[in-house]
Formats: C-alpha cells, sequence, structure tokens
C-alpha cells in the first residue's frame, strides 16, 4: 500500500468518513487514482475511483474557461458591461437591509457589472448560506434556492456595489448564463463540444444519462453531535437549468483530467482548450488592493465559518495562495473547492495538481479538510 492509499484508508478508518475518491497528476500524465470506503454510512456497497459525486462550486473553474473562450474569440471582452448580453442583470437592485416592518431597502447599484468582475466575485452577488440578508431576502420569496435546480435563485439581489468587494456569490452562475447567450446553446452543450468532448471528460454532466446515475454517490449530513447521516435534501438529480457556478456532477479521473490541462497551460493530449496567454492571465491575481475574506455561515447546515481564505488572492475563477501551504503546496497555487467537501489544487511552480472528493455537510467539514490535506501532502511526497 502506497502512502496515498493509506491516507485514504486512514480518512474512512479512523478518519470515520464514508468514502472518499481522491487522484492527482503532473504535467506528464496521472500519477494515482483511486477511492476508499463505502458509498453510503448505510451501505456495504464500496466507493470506486469512476464512482460520480456532485462537485458543486468545482463546476465554476469550467464555466470560467468557457466564458474565457469566448472572450479569445471575440465575443466579448472582460472589463465590458455584461448586461448588454443579459438585461436581466442590469435590472438587479442592491440590498441594504430591510427596515423595521420587514421590508427590504433597495437602491440601484453605483457601476455596471463586468464578466472579470463576475469570475472574480467581486460583482457584488452572494450566497444565502454565506449573508444574513439574502436569507431573509429568500424567507420573503425574493429569490430561489439554488439546489432547486432551477434558476429562480438569480433574482437574488447585489449585496455590495460592483467592483468594490470580494463576495462569493452566485457570480458564475450568471457566467455561465452569458455563454449560453453567447453561444446560442445550453451550458450542457457548450461544455461537451469545447470542454467536455475534447478532455475525453465521459463521466462529467449537468444531467448524467440512465445508465450512469447508479454509480453517483450518497451526500451525507454531517450533525451537530458529530454523526453522519444521509441527507434528505439532497439536489435533484435531474434539473432544467444548469448551473454554471454548481450544477455538475464528475469523478476524480474525470475532473483530474481538467486540472492538468490548466497545469499545461490551456492544453492535454493534443486539445486545446485555452490558449496558453488566456490561462495565464487567469492564473494571476484580477482582485488587488481587494482580496479573499472569510466565510461567516449564515446556514450552519450547509457550511461552517472559514477563516484559512483570508487574505488569498484570486485570479479568474481561482484562489490563489499567497504563500506556500505545509502541504508543500507553492505559493502562487490555485485551488477551489465545492460544498458537499471536495477540493481542489493547481500548482504551476512543482508541476502537480489534484483532487479530493467526498459528499458531506457542511462545507468544511471536520473530518473530511484533514483528510484532504493528508492526501495533498502524500502527494507532494511521493514527487
Amino acid at each position: 500500500m502506497t502512502s496515498v492509499e493509506r491516507v485514504l484508508e486512514e480518512a474512512v478508518g479512523a478518519g470515520g468518513l464514508p468514502g472518499v475518491a481522491a487522484a492527482y497528476a503532473t504535467r506528464d500524465g496521472m500519477r494515482y487514482c483511486g477511492a476508499a470506503g463505502m458509498r453510503c454510512v448505510a451501505s456495504a456497497d464500496p466507493l470506486h475511483s469512476d464512482s460520480i459525486f456532485r462537485i458543486a462550486s468545482m463546476t465554476k473553474a469550467i464555466t470560467t474557461f468557457a466564458a474565457l473562450q469566448l472572450v479569445d474569440a471575440g465575443k466579448v471582452d472582460l472589463d465590458e458591461d455584461v448586461a448588454a448580453y443579459l438585461p436581466e442583470l442590469g435590472k438587479r437592485q442592491l440590498l441594504e437591509g430591510f427596515d423595521e416592518n420587514g421590508k427590504p431597502k433597495l437602491r440601484p447599484p453605483r457601476g455596471a457589472i463586468t464578466l472579470r468582475q463576475l469570475l472574480t466575485h467581486t460583482a457584488g452577488f452572494g450566497y444565502s448560506f454565506l449573508n444574513t440578508n439574502l436569507v431573509q431576502a429568500f424567507e420573503a420569496g425574493m429569490m430561489g434556492d439554488p439546489f432547486e435546480g432551477n434558476d429562480r435563485f438569480l433574482e437574488a439581489p447585489l449585496v455590495n456595489d460592483p467592483g468594490t468587494a470580494w463576495e462569493y456569490g452566485i457570480n458564475t452562475d450568471w457566467v455561465g448564463r452569458l455563454v449560453e447567450t453567447l453561444s446560442d446553446q445550453t451550458l450542457e452543450e457548450y461544455f461537451q463540444a469545447e470542454i467536455l468532448g475534447p478532455l475525453g471528460m465521459e463521466d462529467t454532466a449537468f444531467n448524467l444519462p440512465a445508465d450512469k446515475k447508479g454509480r453517483i454517490i450518497t451526500v451525507h449530513q454531517r450533525g451537530p453531535d458529530g454523526v453522519l447521516t444521509e441527507d434528505p435534501d439532497t439536489p435533484p438529480e435531474d434539473v432544467p437549468f444548469h448551473a454554471g457556478g454548481h450544477g455538475l456532477y464528475s469523478t476524480a479521473g474525470d475532473y483530474l483530467r481538467f486540472l492538468q490541462a490548466v497545469l499545461r497551460g490551456g492544453e492535454l493530449d493534443g486539445a486545446r482548450i485555452l490558449s496558453a496567454e488566456r490561462c495565464a492571465e487567469a492564473s494571476r491575481d484580477q482582485i488587488a488592493p481587494l482580496h479573499v475574506g472569510a466565510f461567516k455561515s449564515a446556514m450552519p447546515a450547509l457550511c461552517n465559518d472559514v477563516a484559512d481564505f483570508v487574505g488569498a488572492a484570486h485570479g479568474l475563477g481561482f484562489l490563489i495562495n499567497p504563500e506556500a501551504l505545509p502541504t508543500g503546496r507553492s505559493a502562487g497555487s490555485l485551488a477551489w473547492a465545492g460544498i458537499f467537501n471536495s477540493y481542489y489544487w493547481i500548482d504551476p511552480t512543482r508541476g502537480i495538481s489534484g483532487v479530493y472528493l467526498s459528499q458531506i455537510l457542511p462545507f468544511y467539514d471536520s473530518g473530511s479538510v484533514p483528510a484532504s490535506h493528508a492526501f495533498e501532502a502524500a502527494a507532494y511526497a511521493s514527487l
């Protein structure tokens, strides 16, 4: 048993996780793809390396590359007002709070929204699970829930003026809508034609065919007592809206192919999905003097408080760590995650990328985060 395999086995043994899958690669190719544990806490069915996970916000990086393809094609500029293509975006008001009667205090935003802002989470949108005003807006019927599978959550108001603050939110879902508008295709169709198909990502989709649904892994909820149970509110398997911020299913091996393409400057196995110049731009800080802030949870069942990202930079679609990490990750590496405790990183300096997948709520789970760090450290130790 290799050290990487041992880490995964320990995650589901001493770590108490139901099951995990992980993979990593260098620029030259995949070095490991495997899994450990079971598909569900109540099942004896083993989890496999080709098991399918809801990758949630790991969708954002793929949507980002789709939009940047359209920038390279001259169909949109990073710094133009995208309301010209998405009139409904231009109608969004800024929510300053609620008065004593519960009436929302709304005003027009100061400034237009650009694609660069959407790709860097500086456009002014938030997430309800991280913003108490948006929780109240949802409860008042002003917007929908992203996990419902439709687009009503795009009715959410802004919470910051464009370009004035970094706040994690539904920005990339608007980018997905922009890709659909400019390409005259659904996001599924565009992804398959321009990214997933060329990279051979055969198990990645918004809506999976019937013969693959049996490989989908159960989502679990960790309760206040630390016990894991099946989550009764798992998102629907088939959805009418393809959410560019959170909607994809994938496998460890599939998603690693995308990460390899990013690591190699936009190309893998002869398939180029983005120009090297644009890929390099995406990998540079785009938000200075702003920086990434803390996650203060407004919905503890979905997300824990997270302070580990504070002070980080942000590229086009990626978090950028300003300092080297104890796992071996170099300063200037790219990374992000999915709400069900899936994590990835891309380290151009040391030439390695990796992905760790689990299906547990809330985000930044006390068992999943140490396991993902241990996997990453083992991957670096193998170089």
